[in-house]
């Protein structure tokens, strides 16, 4: 009752003009804050000297291209089953809606998505629209969480990564973020106990291969981005580096959480043994390239579609299903015919029969 009751003063205030200019005005001063940070952790080592530290090997940017297509390519696995589409029709929209959610706020790429599909729909019921859409996003954050969960325990029980490694190497807001994402897990198990999916348990155990098999991907590539850079550090010190990017996003409504990773990495740099200005250009490359690639796509794949055929969608039917209940009825039917023959055929007059 008292989660309850704080839950809808929270979207009570959220939603009234106070509330939006208020979580405004805080995103905006977090931004100022990290930005602020970074400035200064950037002048202490010298903006020349980072300059001079920047990826020079491609592979650093076969990986960078790699990572950013990766969430996009497996969605486009998952609604492409859901309604009918293929890569062509399906990919530009979603490369759009990773844009919005990571430059403009979390999930507005979803209700981006929700719009454009009622655009492209044949019926007039987009209520199955709006359940697949929860759906997905319901499997990706719970995947997500599973496998930040998975991954630190890994780490820490191989002994790679140590509780000592990380609190010897505080910087500012860490400790925050992994209290927050802590409460963010503990209201995601809270908040999924009462979820009920919509769509065919195939289709689910489905999405909820892609995106365990995409989170897998991301991580493996994220080791390696760092080590053909800086092939010197050990194991252990990107490890501990991928402890922090975890917990980092898992924060909920962190704004520009590359920039927020970014300050945490450059910080920890002498304490993983890894040059600070070699750390800062890395992290500040990486996402400088992932706010052109944002840039570029959005509008190249709003030049593409409209030179393309509008794609109609489909729901996605479960065919056993189907054809299990059309075999169903069929039977019901073949039953029910012949006592309602009988019951409902009005009987003759007896001068009729003589």
């Amino acid at each position: 009752m008292l989660l309850d009751t704080i839950t809808q003063k929270w979207e009570a205030f959220a939603s009234s003009q106070v509330g939006t200019w208020t979580m405004k005005g805080v995103r905006y001063l977090l931004v100022a804050g990290i930005l602020a940070y970074l400035a200064y952790r950037l002048a202490g080592i010298g903006w020349a000297e980072v300059l001079r530290s920047l990826p020079t090997t491609p592979w650093f940017y076969v990986t960078v291209l790699a990572m950013y297509a990766i969430l996009p390519l497996a969605e486009v696995l998952i609604y492409g089953r859901v309604w009918d589409l293929s890569a062509r029709e399906s990919l530009p929209i979603l490369l759009r809606k990773r844009v919005l959610n990571t430059d403009v706020v979390g999930y507005s790429g979803e209700v981006y998505l929700f719009t454009w599909a009622k655009k492209h729909i044949s019926t007039n019921d987009v209520r199955p629209l709006a359940m697949a859409i929860k759906d997905n996003l319901i499997i990706s954050s719970m995947m997500s969480v599973l496998s930040a969960v998975v991954i630190l325990v890994a780490l820490l029980t191989t002994g790679y990564v140590t509780p000592g490694d990380v609190m010897e190497n505080p910087t500012p807001g860490y400790l925050v973020a992994g209290g927050a994402a802590l409460v963010f897990a503990i209201g995601l198990v809270v908040q999924f106990r009462r979820s009920i999916f919509t769509l065919p348990r195939d289709l689910i155990g489905w999405m909820i291969g892609v995106h365990g098999g995409r989170f897998l991907l991301s991580n493996i590539l994220q080791v390696i981005q760092w080590w053909v850079v800086i092939p010197e550090a050990s194991f252990s010190a990107w490890a501990t580096l991928l402890a922090v990017l975890i917990i980092t996003n898992r924060i909920p409504l962190l704004p520009s959480r590359d920039l927020f990773f970014a300050g945490a990495g450059i910080g920890m740099a002498s304490g993983l043994g890894i040059p600070a200005a070699t750390m800062a250009g890395m992290l500040l490359v990486r996402s400088a390239l992932d706010r052109i690639l944002n840039t570029g796509l959005f509008g190249a794949t709003l030049l593409w579609e409209r030179t393309q055929e509008a794609p109609e969608l489909t729901q996605y039917i479960d065919t056993r299903v189907a054809d299990n209940e059309a075999a169903f009825q069929d039977t019901v039917r073949a039953h029910e015919a012949p006592e309602n023959t009988t019951k409902d055929e009005p009987r003759k007059p007896p001068h009729e029969n003589s």
